[in-house]
């Protein structure tokens, strides 16, 4: 082989694999590489629910990172009572658990126990950085061999409720757990390169598609065998009951990615039940219609008040405001009537 042939298979070689290779590196990991924290203003406080109790429960996940967990129950209620323990894996941006404690307050006063984290590089846990979508499947794993060692909780039925990418956590993790008895998957989706292809459509176009093989492989290198995980497979291996939850106007995860791909999938089988609404978006799912409209209405009030500034704006003004207007009751008023669905659903998996 001459020489001139050589340098063009190197050329080759490297316009084929390695440039399209470390442009997905870089693309993942300016997504994953920073840590997500709780928006102070917004976040939720332990004197909102009179009868919610909680106790730190630490433990450590894959690479020694510690991270931060509570149990929660209902303070009128004994915990030999309870009918089993949710799990809850939050979401990619909300800064961890502490956005959930009314979903956790919620499931306490109907009898169940609640555990929740934070996930790496989220909230008060350990990690530079929340690292990729796998890290929050092995956070879970970690969170609930936690929870079978404990000899205090060990012999509770296992549900879990993951909302985004701890949907995508909490059914992926039954690849590994099978013996969980039933999932809520809130905007969930089957793998991390179906939520990077959509991410990425408006950007690159149907050329994205290109990429995703080294987004895979990168993934692979980076977390291993967690990587190869995804929902369909988890849901496929087990025998638990699944919910599946999205609204059709989410922004983030589309029907197609979501709901759709998992009702073609599972739509005929008696193990799945299926919610869709039209107007909850991504992260309002669980939140009554008063909530939805409160929020819209504080929104547009805070546009008009930013508006009428006579001095810069600045990230103070923005929290000062929220102090001393916002009513966190009305915010993040929960549906009962939805929530009520998900722990009858959660009653029928475990008895």
């Amino acid at each position: 082989m001459s020489k001139r042939i050589l340098r063009i298979v190197v050329v080759v070689i490297l316009v084929a694999f390695i440039f399209p290779f470390l442009f997905s590196m870089i693309v993942y990991e300016r997504n994953f590489n920073q840590r997500y924290e709780v928006y102070e203003p917004l976040s939720r406080k332990i004197a909102e629910f009179p009868t919610l109790s909680r106790e730190e429960h630490s433990f450590f996940s894959n690479k020694g990172q510690q991270l931060q967990g509570y149990l929660y129950s209902d303070s009128e209620t004994s915990r030999s009572e309870a009918l089993g323990l949710v799990i809850i894996a939050h979401g990619l941006g909300s800064g961890g658990q502490n956005a959930y404690m009314g979903l956790a307050d919620y499931f306490a006063s109907h009898d169940y126990l609640v555990f929740a984290y934070d996930a790496t590089g989220n909230g008060e846990s350990e990690g530079k950085t929340a690292k990729g979508m796998p890290q929050g499947l092995i956070d879970l794993d970690y969170a609930i061999r936690y929870i079978k060692e404990n000899m205090e909780l060990a012999d509770l039925p296992l549900v879990l409720f993951g909302h985004s990418w701890g949907a995508y956590s909490s059914a992926g993790v039954l690849n590994l757990h099978p013996d969980i008895k039933a999932v809520v998957m809130a905007a969930g989706f089957n793998r991390t390169k179906d939520l990077f292809e959509e991410a990425g459509k408006d950007m690159f176009g149907i050329s994205i598609k290109l990429f995703l093989p080294f987004v895979s492989l990168y993934e692979r290198l980076k977390f291993g065998k967690y990587a190869g995980y995804n929902a369909f497979d988890g849901l496929d291996n087990s025998l638990a009951s699944a919910l599946i939850i999205h609204s059709s106007d989410d922004a983030q995860i589309s029907s197609e990615n979501s709901y759709d791909i998992f009702h073609k999938h599972y739509g005929s089988n008696p193990r799945f039940d299926f919610i869709q609404f039209k107007d909850r978006g991504h992260d309002m799912l669980w939140y009554s219609d008063d909530a939805r409209s409160y929020r819209d209405k504080f929104n547009e009030d805070f546009a008009e008040y930013v508006e009428q500034l006579e001095v810069e704006f600045t990230p103070e003004i923005r929290a000062e405001y929220i102090n001393q207007i916002l009513d966190k009751g009305r915010l993040y008023e929960i549906d009962s009537e939805l929530m009520l669905e998900i722990v009858g659903f959660y009653n029928s998996a475990i008895h």
